[in-house]
């Protein structure tokens, strides 16, 4: 299901052209909308969609992930969202979805009110999304320590897992091109020059850090995988 952001209907539509991009008209305004559909596993898991002319080079679609899926806020509730209160009490409507696929154009970082995070912006032809996540979490050492085996002119799918054992929780972001898993760059067996995570102690409780670790692969991103980007703006299909 898609919404109208003119006058944020989600009734019905009229479609107008077939085919993987349908253009369609809001029932209650008349407006034009614009959306497509991608599948993953065989699933509507990959959803992006956008009112015609609304997306530009200055404008895009912000995504995070939570709990092993990627989420979107959207200002009204569709069938599709899922309500939920955040830690702060506000009640949100977000629609989650498996996976998101496209061409990575650009990786910064950035502090939010929640503490420093990764933004990627990927880019299907169609609409551009940022990506969020937390600058040190699994999504993030997952996503960098793949990078590098990224082919960055093609597709890539980002699909985010979570699994539980015991009390420990872990995040992982896979990625998959034509067809195939990214391999890590970076492994235990074969670190490549990127360090290990270092127990420390802190308050007399010993814990993980990973803070060489991150900054190893914030610098790969910086002085490696941004020049690549950067050069081939130009090329890129869209």
């Amino acid at each position: 299901m898609i919404y109208c952001k003119h006058c944020k209907s989600d009734k019905d539509y009229h479609t107008c052209t077939n085919g993987p991009h349908i253009q369609a008209l809001c029932i209650d305004c008349g407006n034009h909308l614009k959306f497509i559909s991608k599948k993953l596993n065989g699933d509507t898991d990959i959803v992006s969609f956008n009112t015609m002319g609304a997306i530009n080079n200055s404008t895009a679609i912000y995504l995070t992930i939570s709990d092993g899926r990627i989420c979107r806020r959207v200002q009204s509730p569709t069938t599709s969202s899922i309500q939920r209160t955040t830690k702060d009490g506000r009640v949100v409507n977000e629609e989650h979805y498996n996976g998101w696929m496209g061409i990575i154009t650009n990786i910064t970082t950035r502090e939010s009110d929640y503490g420093k995070e990764w933004n990627v912006t990927i880019n299907d032809g169609t609409v551009t999304v940022i990506l969020s996540f937390k600058y040190s979490s699994g999504y993030a050492a997952s996503f960098l320590k793949a990078l590098p085996n990224v082919k960055l002119s093609e597709p890539v799918t980002f699909t985010p897992k979570v699994t539980i054992d015991g009390e420990k929780k872990r995040t992982v972001l896979f990625l998959n091109q034509n067809g195939s898993a990214v391999k890590w760059a970076y492994t235990k067996d074969n670190p490549n020059g990127c360090p290990g995570l270092k127990q420390i102690k802190v308050k007399g409780i010993n814990t993980w850090d990973d803070s060489d670790m991150m900054e190893y692969l914030e610098s790969m991103v910086n002085n490696d995988i941004l020049p690549q980007l950067n050069a081939s703006v130009g090329d890129m299909p869209f």
